[in-house]
Protein backbone atom coordinates (compact mmCIF):
# COMPACT_ATOMS: atom_id res chain seq x y z
CA UNK A 1 0.00 0.00 0.00
CA UNK A 2 2.75 2.40 0.77
CA UNK A 3 4.85 1.49 -2.68
CA UNK A 4 1.14 2.70 -3.98
CA UNK A 5 0.96 5.78 -2.28
CA UNK A 6 4.33 6.45 -3.11
CA UNK A 7 3.87 5.95 -7.17
CA UNK A 8 1.18 8.21 -6.82
CA UNK A 9 2.97 10.56 -5.48
CA UNK A 10 5.61 10.90 -7.52
CA UNK A 11 3.37 10.66 -10.71
CA UNK A 12 1.57 13.97 -9.14
CA UNK A 13 4.49 15.62 -8.81
CA UNK A 14 5.42 15.13 -12.25
CA UNK A 15 2.39 16.00 -13.53
CA UNK A 16 2.46 19.33 -11.88
CA UNK A 17 5.27 20.18 -13.21
CA UNK A 18 4.99 19.46 -16.71
CA UNK A 19 1.32 21.66 -16.10
CA UNK A 20 3.28 24.02 -15.13
CA UNK A 21 5.74 23.87 -18.13
CA UNK A 22 2.98 24.25 -20.40
CA UNK A 23 1.52 27.02 -18.73
CA UNK A 24 4.83 28.79 -18.75
CA UNK A 25 5.10 28.48 -22.03
CA UNK A 26 1.72 29.42 -23.33
CA UNK A 27 2.17 32.55 -21.37
CA UNK A 28 5.70 33.14 -23.19
CA UNK A 29 3.68 31.71 -26.91
CA UNK A 30 0.94 34.55 -26.52
CA UNK A 31 1.84 37.84 -29.12
CA UNK A 32 3.87 40.30 -27.72
CA UNK A 33 4.55 37.52 -24.45
CA UNK A 34 4.75 38.59 -20.93
CA UNK A 35 5.49 42.51 -21.99
CA UNK A 36 2.26 43.03 -23.69
CA UNK A 37 0.36 44.32 -20.94
CA UNK A 38 3.00 47.09 -20.45
CA UNK A 39 3.20 47.46 -24.38
CA UNK A 40 -0.90 48.42 -24.15
CA UNK A 41 0.70 51.50 -22.06
CA UNK A 42 0.68 55.08 -24.21
CA UNK A 43 4.15 56.33 -25.24
CA UNK A 44 6.00 53.16 -24.45
CA UNK A 45 8.44 53.14 -26.11
CA UNK A 46 11.09 50.33 -27.21
CA UNK A 47 13.94 51.41 -24.83
CA UNK A 48 11.61 51.60 -21.58
CA UNK A 49 10.26 47.78 -22.92
CA UNK A 50 13.77 46.35 -22.58
CA UNK A 51 14.52 47.82 -19.34
CA UNK A 52 11.56 46.44 -18.37
CA UNK A 53 12.36 42.88 -19.74
CA UNK A 54 15.73 43.30 -17.94
CA UNK A 55 14.22 44.08 -14.67
CA UNK A 56 11.99 40.91 -15.11
CA UNK A 57 14.56 38.73 -16.45
CA UNK A 58 12.86 38.34 -19.53
CA UNK A 59 16.32 38.52 -21.90
CA UNK A 60 17.28 35.30 -19.94
CA UNK A 61 16.89 31.77 -22.13
CA UNK A 62 13.45 30.04 -21.14
CA UNK A 63 14.56 27.42 -19.28
CA UNK A 64 16.52 29.62 -16.92
CA UNK A 65 13.46 31.85 -16.74
CA UNK A 66 11.23 28.89 -16.01
CA UNK A 67 13.68 27.26 -13.24
CA UNK A 68 13.78 30.66 -11.72
CA UNK A 69 10.24 31.25 -11.62
CA UNK A 70 9.26 27.61 -10.21
CA UNK A 71 12.26 28.15 -7.29
CA UNK A 72 10.56 31.32 -6.07
CA UNK A 73 7.02 30.07 -6.43
CA UNK A 74 8.44 26.95 -3.89
CA UNK A 75 9.34 29.74 -1.65
CA UNK A 76 6.44 31.67 -1.65
CA UNK A 77 7.16 34.64 -3.89
CA UNK A 78 4.23 34.47 -6.54
CA UNK A 79 5.39 37.66 -7.91
CA UNK A 80 3.63 40.54 -9.10
CA UNK A 81 0.39 41.24 -10.85
CA UNK A 82 1.01 43.03 -14.22
CA UNK A 83 -2.21 44.05 -13.99
CA UNK A 84 -2.53 45.46 -10.53
CA UNK A 85 1.24 46.02 -9.95
CA UNK A 86 0.53 44.45 -6.82
CA UNK A 87 1.78 40.77 -4.89
CA UNK A 88 -0.08 38.11 -6.97
CA UNK A 89 -1.12 36.21 -3.31
CA UNK A 90 -2.63 39.49 -2.34
CA UNK A 91 -4.65 39.80 -5.10
CA UNK A 92 -5.81 35.99 -4.79
CA UNK A 93 -6.63 36.37 -1.48
CA UNK A 94 -9.40 39.42 -2.14
CA UNK A 95 -10.91 37.06 -4.55
CA UNK A 96 -10.67 33.66 -2.50
CA UNK A 97 -13.95 34.43 -0.10
CA UNK A 98 -16.10 35.00 -3.70
CA UNK A 99 -14.74 32.03 -5.02
CA UNK A 100 -15.40 29.84 -2.13
CA UNK A 101 -19.01 31.26 -2.05
CA UNK A 102 -19.14 30.07 -5.90
CA UNK A 103 -17.84 26.91 -5.00
CA UNK A 104 -20.17 25.99 -2.35
CA UNK A 105 -23.62 27.33 -3.81
CA UNK A 106 -22.51 25.76 -6.51
CA UNK A 107 -22.12 22.27 -4.97
CA UNK A 108 -25.00 22.62 -3.02
CA UNK A 109 -27.27 23.36 -6.01
CA UNK A 110 -25.43 20.39 -7.99
CA UNK A 111 -26.30 17.81 -5.15
CA UNK A 112 -29.69 19.06 -4.18
CA UNK A 113 -30.81 18.83 -8.00
CA UNK A 114 -29.08 15.27 -8.54
CA UNK A 115 -30.73 14.01 -5.47
CA UNK A 116 -33.89 15.37 -6.63
CA UNK A 117 -33.33 14.01 -9.86
CA UNK A 118 -32.35 10.50 -8.60
CA UNK A 119 -35.47 10.08 -6.02
CA UNK A 120 -38.05 10.71 -9.06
Amino acid sequence: MAGFLVKRLWQSIVLLIIVSMIGFGVLHLTPGGPLSQYALTPGMTQESMDRIAEQMGLNRPLPIQYLDWAWRLLQGDWGTSYRDQQPVLTVIGRHLFATLLLMVSSTVISIGLGTWIGIR
